[in-house]
């Protein structure tokens, strides 16, 4: 599913569950007013790799869950101020656990269980006092 604002006929959000198969288009990292990106897909039936999240500015909620995408999570993660909601669960992600909430974002679920990432835990998901 694909959300729309009223007025300007923008993209603002993007859900997608189910058990579908493909990649993620690089074009969608200039879909610079996304509010929410989510993805559930059953069985991990999307491969690829994230396109770099940096102009998504206006983001609050990241969710992708249940695929087989790859690769690392962007440093850019931590550049969003109005992200809330992070949830990367069981999908392949490697490497480390970028720092978040670098920008005075107000994170309140931060999940990044069932993947494949090393290294430690950054010290700024230490100052995240409304974590749920």
């Amino acid at each position: 599913m694909v959300g729309c604002d009223a007025t300007n006929s923008i993209v603002i959000s993007i859900a997608i569950t189910g058990n579908i198969t493909g990649t993620i288009s690089d074009s969608i990292q200039n879909l610079t007013n996304l509010i929410t990106f989510h993805i559930n897909g059953a069985l991990g039936s999307i491969t690829g790799t994230l396109p770099d999240i940096g102009k998504w500015v206006k983001l609050s909620v990241f969710q992708v869950l249940n695929t087989r995408i790859s690769g690392t999570i962007s440093n850019n993660i931590g550049n969003l101020p109005l992200l809330t909601n992070v949830r990367l669960v069981n999908n392949l992600f490697s490497g480390t656990i970028p720092q978040v909430g670098l920008s005075g974002a107000k994170i309140t679920m931060l999940q990044f269980a069932l993947n494949m990432l090393s290294g430690t835990i950054p010290e700024s998901i230490g100052n995240f006092t409304n974590l749920g």
